[in-house]
This record gives C-alpha cells, sequence and structure tokens, in this order.
C-alpha cells in the first residue's frame, strides 16, 4: 500500500454521510429503531471487493474484535466472527473474536 489510497467508504461519505449508514451501516428511525437498507448495503459490499483498503478494514475489525452491526472490509459481524474462527491464533496473540 502506498499510504495515499482512500477507503471507499470514506470517500462515499465525504459526499453523503447518510448513504454510507445505509451501504455500511444502519439507520435509526424517528422511533428510535435501528433500520438497515439491505439493497444499500448490497451495494456497500460490492464496493468494498475492489476497495485497496479492504484487506485492512478487515484486519482491523478481526483485531479489534468490533461486534457491532456495521460492514467491515465487505463482511458483517457474523462473516467477521466465521472468518475468525478459521484463523489459527498467533501465539501470545489476542484471543480469537467470540
Amino acid at each position: 500500500m502506498d499510504g495515499r489510497s482512500t477507503a471507499t467508504c470514506a470517500l462515499v461519505a465525504r459526499r453523503s454521510p447518510r448513504l454510507a449508514d445505509r451501504m455500511w451501516g444502519s439507520v435509526t428511525l424517528d422511533d428510535g429503531r435501528e433500520w438497515v437498507d439491505r439493497t444499500a448495503r448490497r451495494q456497500g459490499r460490492r464496493l468494498c471487493d475492489s476497495c485497496p483498503l479492504r484487506t485492512a478494514c478487515l484486519s482491523d475489525a478481526l483485531a479489534g474484535q468490533w461486534k457491532d452491526a456495521r460492514i467491515a472490509g465487505g463482511l458483517t459481524y457474523r462473516e467477521r466472527r466465521v472468518l475468525a474462527r478459521r484463523i489459527p491464533p498467533r501465539p501470545g496473540g489476542r484471543p480469537r473474536i467470540r
């Protein structure tokens, strides 16, 4: 990585934070419930596939054990958890995501 790459989600968020929330996160409705726009999320995941920082994003999510509803590195929390279980722990490393 040349250090000049920008995550695709950051580029979208710069132009439209609300769209970025719909693509990689969730939206809080007026009644306080969280809503996931599945169509926008599919589009966001497709953008993750070609993002120059996808591997770094996914690595950060796994190492930080992010437990949220957001898409990170193109994967949901549940998918990241499955992936983490397949990766053998490093000697002296952090425990895998639960």
